[in-house]
C-alpha cells in the first residue's frame, strides 16, 4: 500500500521505502535509513531530518593536510583524509546535528546562541563563524549563550553538495 504524509518522523518509522517528491517530481526513492544516511541532493538533505541537516556554503581549498572546505567569512571545515574534489568548488558542506561532537583542538569553532534540552539529547544552536549550525548530544552540556566551544564533525558521516547542481559529491 502507499501512505502519502508530510510527516517525516511517521514515514521514517512506519515505511519500508520513502520517496521524497517535491514539485510533482521524484528526488530520492529508497529505504529511510538509505535516504537519511545518503542523501542524493540538498533538497532531500534539508528535508529528511529533525532538527535538519546543517548545510554550510563554502569552497573546497587545498592546504599542506589535503583538502578542507572554508566558508566566505574564513571558518575551516575539515574533509576526510584522502579526499579528493575540485580546489575552488563552490559547496555545501553537510553534517548532521548528530554527527557533531564537542571536541578540543581539532575541530572547529563555535559560540553558543541557544540550548534546548529536549530529555535524552540538548540541541545546541550555534555560529561558525557567521555559519548557524544545530548540534544534537546525548551528553549533558551545561553550555550558556555566548560561550566558545569546538565541534568535530564525523568525517566518515560529511556530505559535499555541488552548489549549482545540488548533487551530493559523496554518494
Amino acid at each position: 500500500s502507499i501512505y502519502v504524509t508530510h510527516d517525516q518522523i511517521e514515514a521514517m518509522t512506519m515505511a519500508d521505502k520513502i520517496v521524497v517528491m517535491r514539485n510533482g517530481h521524484i528526488e530520492q526513492a529508497g529505504s529511510p535509513l538509505e535516504v537519511y544516511d545518503h542523501p542524493r541532493n540538498l533538497f532531500v538533505a534539508g528535508f529528511i531530518g529533525s532538527p535538519s541537516m546543517n548545510l554550510i556554503a563554502g569552497t573546497v581549498r587545498a592546504a599542506a593536510g589535503g583538502l578542507h572546505v572554508e566558508t566566505d567569512d574564513g571558518v575551516a571545515l575539515p574533509l576526510p583524509a584522502g579526499s579528493s574534489g575540485d580546489a575552488g568548488r563552490s559547496v555545501y558542506y553537510g553534517v548532521r546535528p548528530d554527527h557533531l561532537t564537542v571536541a578540543g583542538a581539532d575541530g572547529f569553532d563555535a559560540t553558543v546562541d541557544v540550548v534546548e534540552p529536549t530529555g535524552a539529547d540538548t540541541l545546541v544552536f550555534a555560529r561558525a563563524g557567521n555559519q548557524k549550525i544545530c548540534g544534537a548530544f546525548s551528553e549533558r552540556y551545561s553550555f550558556k549563550p555566548g560561550e566558545h566551544i569546538t565541534l568535530k564533525p564525523r568525517l566518515d558521516c560529511i556530505h559535499l553538495f555541488d552548489a549549482k547542481s545540488g548533487i551530493n559529491l559523496r554518494t
